[in-house]
């Protein structure tokens, strides 16, 4: 997983745990490569198998290699990838040895999920180490494990996409039906990744699909966090104002209103999250989206929008204050707006130096008129992008 962390305790071959980016003793490894040779249960040597590629200890080796042909099938593939990662050189050999001795089973015993699974995990190695022959496995497997689905068969569709464009529409294809229908929550979230990971923007109906309708709340709130706020769009802020009145874990909603007012944050942005708090039904989402809202104050823009641009954003949170009522007098309205205007064409003849004295007068106007004629909502929004925009003039 690229976005997630994932916790687990693992369990060390029964007498210790190891932490991840920990450096073992020697003592530690030494009882690893003993329990590889552990006669009396599988068990042990797979997870000793499981630490030596998680640890990459290359000393380990030539005991993977002289043991794996006369261990249990079902973990072999588990040596397999163990030398793939500890780049022993005889990692493509072996695993090319094992497809053969498979389909040998499958030519006489004929296709079943067991030898399919094999298979596939054997390809996704291949497929590791830059071979990209065999594929028809892949599909097969995922249709033989639907609705579940087989994690590897997913994994692997990313590398098909990528080297087999011939096979790419229908390993999308695949990733599409796991975001929308696998029984396991954690692969339709990481089916999701790779789309997103892939396509960018063109996956927004899957991760807006996920968004909505996944079951699990967790899932929800990571398609958010980790990817749909990558993409500031109309469509995401249309999406955000629905299911914050959808949304049914309550510390969702709390993220929705915030990444609505910290994302875009617009006055209708604003209006919108302040209208809804009297209907949040948690008091604890309440008082969180309160405190959003109390601390609130006109985001900034980045440093690839124009001055321009920003003088005309100005003057449209000009105007909409004074439609929400923010802005409570005519004629203040009328002399900002002005001022405005004034900058602006001060601006396009390239006088900075004056359009900068006249926003910095905009703004001591604004100052002036807090808690008078302007509310505490338009300050936030008419004070601090102004200073934005004296900053952007220095």
């Amino acid at each position: 997983m690229k976005l997630f962390i994932k916790t687990a305790l693992i369990l060390f071959i029964g007498l210790t745990v190891i932490s991840y980016g920990q450096e073992i003793t020697p003592e530690i490894k030494q009882r690893i490569l003993n329990s590889l040779t552990d006669s009396t249960s599988w068990k042990s040597r797979s997870s000793a198998i499981r630490e030596v590629r998680r640890e990459k200890i290359t000393e380990a080796e030539n005991i993977l290699k002289a043991q794996i042909w006369s261990d249990s099938i079902f973990i072999q593939t588990n040596y397999l990838r163990t030398l793939n990662t500890i780049n022993s050189d005889v990692a493509l050999n072996y695993t090319n040895k094992f497809l053969s001795k498979i389909d040998s089973m499958v030519a006489v015993n004929g296709v079943n999920i067991e030898y399919l699974r094999y298979q596939v995990e054997a390809i996704s190695i291949l497929y590791s180490l830059g071979v990209y022959d065999r594929i028809d496995e892949i599909f097969e497997l995922i249709e033989a494990e639907k609705p579940l689905y087989n994690s590897t068969a997913i994994f692997i569709l990313k590398e098909v996409i990528k080297h087999r464009p011939s096979y790419e529409e229908q390993a999308k294809n695949e990733l599409i039906d796991v975001v929308e229908n696998s029984s396991y929550y954690w692969y339709r979230l990481e089916a999701l990744e790779i789309l997103e990971e892939l396509y960018g923007i063109d996956s927004f109906p899957q991760m807006a699909y996920l968004f909505v309708n996944d079951e699990d709340s967790a899932n929800r709130l990571n398609t958010l966090l980790h990817m749909l706020i990558k993409y500031k769009t109309p469509e995401l802020n249309d999406l955000l104002r629905r299911q914050l009145y959808n949304e049914v874990e309550r510390s969702s909603r709390t993220y929705i209103a915030e990444n609505l007012l910290v994302l875009f944050g617009s006055p209708s942005d604003y209006e919108y999250v302040k209208s809804y708090i009297s209907s949040e039904p948690n008091q604890t989402a309440k008082n969180l989206i309160g405190f959003e809202i109390r601390d609130f104050k006109s985001p900034e823009p980045d440093g690839t929008v124009t001055v321009s641009t920003m003088i005309d954003t100005l003057i449209s949170y000009t105007d909409q204050s004074y439609n929400y009522e923010w802005i409570t007098n005519r004629g203040i309205y009328n002399s900002l707006s002005k001022k405005l205007e004034n900058a602006k064409k001060g601006l396009e003849k390239g006088k900075e130096n004056s359009t900068k004295n006249i926003i910095q007068a905009y703004q001591n106007e604004v100052d002036a008129q807090n808690g008078k004629h302007i509310t505490e909502d338009g300050y936030k929004f008419l004070y601090y992008f102004s200073d934005y925009i004296i900053e952007r003039l220095k």
